[in-house]
């Protein structure tokens, strides 16, 4: 199970640089196991783990954190060259789709971004 938490990071102490106003989503792990050789069930992460950090970065990009992988459309997954840490185009305006090229700030891009809650998803028609 996957828990995903909203942290505003704003004039919080030691807050690892992040601006005044950036909101940050923080995916933690609470338990993960994996079927293993025999049908064992093995621990493949520990309680509170941080998987995937993703920054929403006012007037700005989406900054991810974290071992991921970023696909195309097919499903084809783009190379980071081992980057651990990327930034991701809000803007529309990146020569360099779907990474961010710092283009938002030649543009004017403008969007503050504040933490809330969804709405819980609507219920899926049944199939016949």
């Amino acid at each position: 199970m996957y828990d995903l938490a909203r942290r505003h990071c704003g004039g919080l102490p030691g807050n690892s640089g992040l601006g005044h106003g950036q909101t940050i989503f923080v995916i933690s792990l609470t338990w993960l196991s994996r079927r293993g050789r025999g049908g064992k069930h093995e621990s493949i992460g520990t309680e509170g783990e941080v998987l995937v950090k993703i920054t929403v970065n006012n007037n700005g990009s989406l900054r991810v954190e974290g071992e991921v992988t970023i696909c195309d459309a097919e499903g084809k997954p783009f190379g980071l060259g081992g980057r651990t840490t990327i930034t991701l185009c809000r803007c529309g305006h990146s020569e360099n789709k779907p990474f961010c090229d710092s283009s938002h700030k030649r543009v004017g891009f403008q969007s503050q971004v504040q933490a809330r809650d969804l709405p819980p998803p609507a219920p899926k028609p049944p199939t016949a």
